[in-house]
């Protein structure tokens, strides 16, 4: 994961070049916003979702600029509850062990299983995420999904920089729903 936050951050620094941005000045940018899940059992709009990732890519370079993954489990807690289970670990060291792994447990509590509630949640960690690199996300080119463009706006992540977030549609999105509408 480090390699991966490197180079997020290296294709910041080579788009601020690119751009001719000033030292400590926040360089307005076009980014594509999209989600992707592995789907699991049906629990709604988006179905279940257990692991979730999100990035925000460059238009002009076409490099991630940001990602963030989401997980509602942890295959360590998922053994040692089974341990727990079969009678192969006590209690006592069940909590201990407990303890121990929380601060490197991989679940991360989203509170939802929804894929597309995950994506919403992801989203403005990826955007607050822009302004360490002296990047603002000032248009974002989403597939269509409006519950990620509200929290984006309900949160005014770049309120106090005097800077909002424009909404554009993926042109194939718009095709794509368009053409599921004359087919029905």
């Amino acid at each position: 994961m480090e390699i991966a936050v490197r180079s997020c951050n290296r294709a910041a620094q080579e788009l601020r070049i690119i751009k001719g941005a000033i030292v400590g000045e926040l360089l307005k940018v076009s980014i594509s916003y999209d989600g992707s899940y592995q789907k699991g059992t049906d629990k709604g709009e988006g179905g279940f979702a257990q692991y979730c990732f999100a990035a925000g890519i460059s238009i002009e370079t076409g490099e991630v600029l940001s990602f963030e993954v989401a997980c509602n489990g942890c295959r360590y807690c998922v053994d040692k509850q089974q341990a727990l289970k079969d009678k192969k670990m006590s209690v006592k060291d069940y909590r201990l062990w407990e303890v121990q792994h929380k601060e490197s447990c991989q679940a991360k509590d989203y509170g939802e299983y929804n894929s597309v509630a995950l994506e919403s949640k992801l989203a403005p960690v990826i955007f607050e995420k822009s302004i360490d690199q002296g990047l603002l996300y000032s248009t974002a080119v989403a597939d269509g999904m409006t519950k990620v463009s509200n929290v984006l706006v309900e949160i005014d992540i770049y309120g106090k920089h005097g800077a909002g977030i424009s909404r554009e549609e993926c042109l194939s999105h718009v095709q794509k729903r368009r053409r599921m509408h004359l087919v029905e």
